[in-house]
C-alpha cells in the first residue's frame, strides 16, 4: 500500500474531516474510495454529458435510461479485501 499527499484547501479540509465523523470513516479510507471508483464515476459523467448533448440536439428524443439490471456493480477491493462498513457506506454515497 502506498502513502499519499494530497493538497487541500483548509476548507475542503474541514468539511471532509467532519463528513468523515458523522460517517465513522477516515479521510483516508474516503480518498482511497474514491481513487477507486473514479474510472466508474468518470464513465458516469461522460454517460450523464452525453444524454444533455443528445436532448439539447434532439429535444423531442427521451434520453436512454439504464435498467438496474444493465447498471455496472461496484468494483471490489484490491486483493480480495472486504470493505468495513463504513467503507462500503462511502461507496454507495459516491
Amino acid at each position: 500500500m502506498r502513502n499519499i499527499t494530497v493538497a487541500v484547501s483548509d476548507d475542503s479540509y474541514r468539511k471532509a474531516r467532519i463528513w468523515g465523523a458523522k460517517h465513522d470513516i477516515s479521510l483516508s479510507a474516503v480518498v482511497g474510495e474514491l481513487l477507486r471508483e473514479l474510472p466508474r464515476l468518470a464513465r458516469v459523467v461522460s454517460e450523464h454529458n452525453a444524454d444533455l448533448y443528445a436532448r439539447m440536439t434532439h429535444p423531442g428524443s427521451a434520453p436512454q435510461q439504464k435498467t438496474h439490471d444493465q447498471t455496472e456493480a461496484p468494483t471490489e477491493p484490491p486483493d480480495n479485501q472486504q470493505l468495513t462498513s463504513e467503507e462500503s457506506t462511502v461507496s454507495q454515497t459516491l
